[in-house]
C-alpha cells in the first residue's frame, strides 16, 4: 500500500513538473487611458512681487517628451472679483512673467486660462495674511543623536501669534548665508539649513512623515496644536553657525511662510508620492490639485523673516 502511495506521489509530481514547461501564448490587449493634453498651471503668487505663470500641456504615459507647448494660450485674471483683463501667453514658452499686476495679502485670485481648443482651466486662491515674527532668539544647548552622542546646537525659539477661529498652514524654511575670505578672495555661499524639528507642530495630525523613515516635510506644518501665541522651538546644528579663520560673518534666516491649505496638500501628497515612487511596490499617491479641468496648483503665500548673525570677535 505504502508503494503504490509513493508511485502515485512521484507521477502527480512528474505531470506538474510537466506543465510548468508547457509554453503557452496568448495577446491581451491592453488599453492604457490617455491622460494628455490636460492644461497644466503652476504659480505661486507673493504679495508686492511679480506674477509668473506656468502654462503647458501634459502629455499621455507613452510620451518621451515631459510637457507641450499651448497654442494660443491666454488667461484672465481676476482680483477680489474686479477683472484685470485678458492676457496672451508667450509662443513656444512654458513660463511668463507681468510685472504691472500688485497683490496684497488678503487678496482673493481667480485665474482663468484658455488655449486654442479651446479648453479652458480655472483655479481660485487668495494670499493668506502676513504672519509676523514677534520674537526670535537663540542660546546654546546640547542634543542626543541617535547614536547617542552628545552634539552641539542652537536652541532657537521664534514667536509668533496664530490667527484665531481659521485653519492656517505654515512653513519654518532656514538659509544659511557665509561670507569667507581665504587669501584676499572673498566666497560667498547659501543653503537651506537640515534643523532637527523636535517641536511638537512637526508631529500633529496627518504626520504620516512619523510613520515613514526618512520622509521630510521641510517644516511644513498646521496649527492644530497651537492656540494663539506660540513659540516654536528648532535645534539648528553646530555646522551651519559656527566660525572658521577664514569667515567674515556667517547669517541664519528664519522665514515663516503661511500657506494656504491647498499648498500645504500639494506639497504634502507630492513629497509622499516621490517617496512611495522610490520603492519596488508602491501605492499610488494622487497629487493634490486645485486646477478645474485641468492639473497644477495655483496658491498665494505671504511670509516675514528675521536673522541671526555671527561674526568673529574683534
Amino acid at each position: 500500500m505504502v508503494k503504490l502511495s509513493i508511485k502515485y506521489l512521484l507521477c502527480l509530481l512528474l505531470l506538474l513538473i510537466s506543465v510548468l514547461f508547457v509554453q503557452c501564448e496568448k495577446d491581451i490587449e491592453l488599453e492604457l487611458k490617455k491622460e494628455g493634453n490636460k492644461m497644466v498651471l503652476y504659480s505661486f503668487i507673493y504679495p508686492d512681487s511679480v506674477f509668473r505663470l506656468h502654462f503647458s500641456n501634459s502629455v499621455d504615459v507613452l510620451s518621451k517628451d515631459n510637457y507641450k507647448f499651448v497654442d494660443n494660450g491666454l488667461f484672465k485674471l481676476y482680483v477680489n472679483d474686479y477683472y484685470k483683463g485678458k492676457f496672451n501667453f508667450p509662443e513656444n514658452e512654458v513660463s511668463g512673467e507681468w510685472r504691472n499686476f500688485n497683490f496684497s495679502a488678503g487678496d482673493s485670485i481667480r485665474l482663468v486660462a484658455i488655449d486654442a481648443t479651446p479648453d479652458t482651466a480655472t483655479a481660485n486662491t487668495f494670499i493668506p495674511q502676513t504672519i509676523s515674527i514677534e520674537k526670535l532668539d537663540s542660546v546654546s544647548s546640547k542634543y542626543q543623536g541617535t547614536d547617542g552622542i552628545l552634539y552641539e546646537v542652537l536652541k532657537c525659539n521664534l514667536k509668533f501669534t496664530d490667527p484665531k477661529y481659521q485653519e492656517d498652514y505654515y512653513q519654518l524654511v532656514i538659509v544659511q548665508e557665509r561670507w569667507e575670505v581665504i587669501d584676499d578672495v572673498e566666497a560667498y555661499y547659501r543653503e537651506v539649513v537640515d534643523y532637527i524639528k523636535d517641536d511638537p507642530v512637526f508631529y500633529s495630525r496627518n504626520q504620516e512623515g512619523t510613520l515613514m523613515e526618512g520622509l521630510d516635510f521641510h517644516g511644513m506644518f498646521d496649527d492644530e496644536v497651537i492656540k494663539g501665541s506660540y513659540n516654536l522651538q528648532c535645534l539648528v546644528p553646530s555646522s551651519y553657525y559656527k566660525l572658521y579663520w577664514f569667515d567674515k560673518k556667517v547669517k541664519l534666516t528664519f522665514y515663516l511662510y503661511h500657506h494656504t491649505e491647498d499648498y500645504y496638500r500639494y506639497f504634502r501628497t507630492k513629497l509622499i508620492s516621490d517617496y512611495y515612487n522610490g520603492l519596488p511596490i508602491f501605492e499610488p499617491v494622487n497629487i493634490h490639485s486645485n486646477v478645474e479641468n485641468g492639473i497644477g496648483l495655483v496658491s498665494g503665500v505671504s511670509f516675514t523673516l528675521d536673522s541671526l548673525v555671527f561674526v568673529p570677535d574683534e
